[in-house]
């Protein structure tokens, strides 16, 4: 089984003890200390634009920006909630 922990900014040093880094696009765009952090780490990286979390969410452009610049592996594509077909 492999892990990955979802935890504040404040304590994003306990992510490091998963299988892999999960990002939350939001915070790594908005805080540099947290978008640095995420950037120099050596796992394998998931990102999530976290959408319904946020009243700021980014821009797709923005998104897309953030996943190359943080080297990213894996996108986690958003959804329009309560909408299949926007979705797909």
């Amino acid at each position: 089984m492999k892990l990955c922990h979802i935890v504040p900014i404040q304590s994003k040093e306990y992510s490091l003890k998963g299988d892999y880094l999960y990002i939350l696009a939001n915070d790594a765009y908005h805080n540099k200390e947290y978008s640095k952090f995420c950037k120099s780490s050596k796992m394998y990286k998931i990102i999530d634009l976290n959408v319904h979390e946020q009243d700021n969410t980014l821009t797709w452009k923005q998104y897309v920006k953030l996943v190359v610049e943080l080297n990213v592996n894996e996108v986690i594509v958003p959804d329009v909630l309560n909408n299949q077909v926007q979705t797909l």
